[in-house]
């Protein structure tokens, strides 16, 4: 997150409500911490399911429609 986007999130919130901000991994799920971590440590920790398409499925899809249109005029 930019230090910009972080500031304008947090211009939003009532002073009283603002979380205190973490780079310590035993910080975690205390209430009102928000814990920072490195790209590294949020893949380990699972923040990312990779749930794209692999290039052979892509290209496999791109058909479905022409099979589809085909269907249709029989």
């Amino acid at each position: 997150m930019t230090d910009s986007r972080r500031e304008k999130e947090l211009d939003l919130r009532e002073p009283e409500q603002l979380p205190v901000i973490s780079q310590s991994l035993e910080d975690w799920g205390q209430p009102g911490v928000m814990v920072e971590v490195d790209l590294e440590t949020a893949e380990t920790m699972g923040a990312f399911v990779e749930d794209a398409l692999s290039s052979e499925d892509a290209w496999e899809s791109s058909f479905d429609s022409i099979q589809t249109q085909g269907e249709r005029h029989e």
